[in-house]
């Protein structure tokens, strides 16, 4: 039968069933061959055309047990176990480089072909014990720390570099037991390095690692893994071997070439003013965590089973087609544009399309489709929410999400496990999730929001004279906007009017369309064309701003934020029109929204060391985008609002005034 995962043919038309009845038939593949000539058919014909093929294949399949060997296992024994690492490397095998480098250190300290960038790199030190940790560390100016696995590295900026190495289960019989444990090394190094600081690779894990040891929190001097996002924020993965050898000497030479290349770029200050102290903020706040009201979650779990359940009766009755699982695409299609006989945007080889947009298109012709959007909307609360966050609830009654300072290309953070940036806000029932999230006995909830931020941004960085005199005047700008492209007085606008100048406004510095406008507003088409056009003759400034940030993407190479932080703009040289659009949309939006981002962060950074200063026992608890959250002692409340409106709106200055509305109260739906 062949073996197609190994290349090797067989003879073709025969698979395992046919293969085995032959064998039982005339025991050996000779014998089968000896008598293909009385095997009719096809079958028979296939054997006898490939009968050379039929033997290769089977020598090719056979271990050849016959092979002279002229050595012995002991002649191959390993003494540079490290000398394969370069190529491991360039084929991307870190998993296996990883475990070769473990095996190497466990049998005592292996020099590499692979050299460091540093070339005074000196023989690797391995500790007796926790005091020679502590000398090694004690005695470094600049001290870098990594951990992999069960692996424990220190760098110094003398050449000196020490190796910790634990016993991981799957390498019991390969290595030998280390002389420390991790959490005596790691607790070693970081308290030697209380004073002086550190240089690590994702700091904000090993902050937590050294937390769990018992260890205290050593100031961060460097982290390589934000430095490497700033430069190139589009990497798919920041891991350290990616850039640098998976020590603390990778660690250590990435720092050098770093501190130039940020120079280089013009984001120095961005790194030092921002970036770094960020990784000490966002680990506070995750060791704080949230408080959480369980049995909120647990009784909003409940109506939304109950209404789930609800509506798909109601959705059987309107369909009139009977029971069918409402959850899958194929057997709801069916329903929606066969049996109701409603129509389809796209079909595909797995059935028609029932995504939200495509309900939304035919909401109106049938009243069961409101009843499946509705049903989606209930059910997705409870799987994406509910359910999650309950599971994520800690022992101490607080939820500790994990903020993501590299994930994203425009700056911005990013929360995840769970995701708590992303819970519902525009409908009543998504905010009613924000109820279970409160304030601990004793505290209030402070919630800073800015006040449209990036149309501020886009105002100072635009120069436009309209948009800039609207903020100075502190008039509703979207009321103004609608106004001037109408030609009426603010007193006149219409809801509609206003909703029209609020989608071009947020969605100028995206693109937005003609056809994006008008669905997103429900107006014509040429409506839609009609009022863009308008708003660029009253907005010169912006439409100048938009032309020129597309020019200076082209020219440059990359998009940049006022702090200086980089986006580059590789979409800008593709030959395909849609990838190229995209790009252009990109240099426009980063500047404002990236901005905003380093503005937010910019306030995190500050607030949190007033806080701390201020003596209030306050601590910041939450960032989504453009609000912080705060939970304050109930008699510090007040001047911790003011204390953190102050931060927010005193962090930069801009051509037209930062505006954050600051709300308490015992929970997050109450703040808002």
């Amino acid at each position: 039968m062949g073996d197609a995962s190994d290349n090797i043919p067989g003879v073709p038309g025969v698979g395992d069933k046919t293969a085995v009845k032959l064998l039982n038939e005339y025991g050996t593949l000779e014998s089968v061959l000896d008598n293909a000539d009385h095997i009719k058919g096809k079958l028979g014909e296939r054997l006898r055309d490939n009968k050379e093929q039929a033997v290769h294949s089977r020598a090719l399949a056979v271990i050849d047990q016959n092979v002279p060997v002229d050595y012995s296992l002991a002649d191959w024994r390993l003494t540079r176990l490290t000398d394969g690492l370069p190529t491991l490397k360039k084929y991307g095998l870190n998993t296996a480089s990883e475990r070769v480098r473990h095996i190497a250190r466990a049998h005592g300290p292996v020099e590499t072909q692979e050299q460091p960038a540093q070339e005074s790199w000196q023989a690797w030190e391995t500790p007796e014990n926790a005091q020679d940790v502590t000398e090694f560390a004690k005695g470094a100016v600049d001290l870098a720390i990594h951990v992999s696995g069960a692996d424990l590295s220190l760098a110094r900026d003398d050449g000196r570099r020490m190796q910790i190495t634990t016993t991981p289960q799957q390498l019991d019989m390969l290595s030998t037991a280390g002389p420390l444990t991790m959490e005596e090394a790691l607790h070693a190094a970081a308290k030697a390095s209380d004073q002086k600081g550190i240089a690590a690779h994702d700091a904000k894990a090993m902050f937590h690692r050294m937390r769990n040891a018992g260890a205290p929190i050593p100031p961060l001097a460097w982290d390589t893994l934000i430095a490497a996002y700033l430069h190139n924020p589009q990497e798919k993965s920041f891991a350290l071997q990616q850039f640098a050898a998976p020590d603390a000497c990778g660690v250590s030479d990435l720092r050098r070439a770093q501190t130039q290349q940020l120079q280089d770029e013009g984001m120095t200050d961005l790194y030092n003013d921002i970036e770094l102290p960020l990784v000490n903020v966002l680990y506070d706040m995750e060791v704080v965590g949230f408080p959480v009201d369980k049995q909120v979650l647990v009784e909003l779990g409940q109506v939304f089973s109950e209404q789930t359940a609800q509506l798909q009766g109601s959705i059987y009755r309107e369909s009139g087609v009977g029971d069918f699982n409402v959850n899958s695409p194929q057997q709801l299609g069916k329903v929606l544009f066969e049996d109701l006989g409603l129509p389809f945007r796209r079909k595909t080889k797995s059935g028609y399309s029932t995504d939200a947009d495509t309900l939304e298109s035919i909401r109106a012709l049938h009243p069961v489709v409101p009843l499946i959007l509705s049903y989606r909307q209930y059910a997705k609360l409870n799987s994406t929410y509910i359910d999650p966050m309950l599971r994520k609830v800690d022992s101490d009654g607080r939820i500790h999400t994990t903020f993501d300072q590299a994930g994203t290309a425009t700056g911005r953070i990013s929360s995840n496990e769970p995701n708590l940036q992303n819970i519902p806000v525009r409908t009543d029932i998504g905010r009613d999730i924000r109820r279970a999230f409160v304030s601990s006995p004793g505290h209030v909830l402070v919630d800073a929001d800015y006040s449209q931020i990036e149309l501020r941004v886009l105002a100072h960085m635009s120069q436009d004279e309209a948009m800039c005199d609207a903020f100075n005047k502190g008039q509703d700008i979207h009321a103004r906007t609608a106004a001037e492209v109408a030609g009426i007085a603010m007193d006149q606008v219409t809801g509609q009017m206003r909703s029209a100048a609020k989608a071009v406004n947020f969605g100028i510095v995206y693109g937005i369309s003609d056809f994006g406008l008008a669905r997103n507003v429900g107006i014509t088409r040429n409506e839609a064309k009609d009022f863009i056009a308008r708003y660029f003759a009253h907005y010169p400034g912006v439409k100048e701003y938009m032309d020129k940030a597309v020019r200076d993407g082209y020219a440059n190479g990359y998009a940049a934020t006022l702090y200086g932080r980089r986006r580059r703009l590789a979409e800008l040289k593709s030959p395909n029109a849609q990838v190229r659009n995209f790009g252009e949309r990109a240099a426009m939006n980063t500047p404002i929204q990236g901005t905003a981002a380093d503005i937010i962060k910019a306030a995190m950074v500050r607030a949190h060391k007033e806080l701390k200063q201020s003596g209030t026992g306050a601590r910041l608890i939450l960032q989504v985008h453009d609000e912080l959250l705060v939970e304050a002692p109930e008699d510090t409340a007040d001047q911790v609002a003011k204390l953190l409106q102050s931060c927010m709106e005193n962090v930069i200055t801009l051509c037209v005034p930062l505006i954050s509305d600051v709300r308490i109260g015992r929970s997050w739906y109450e703040t808002k």
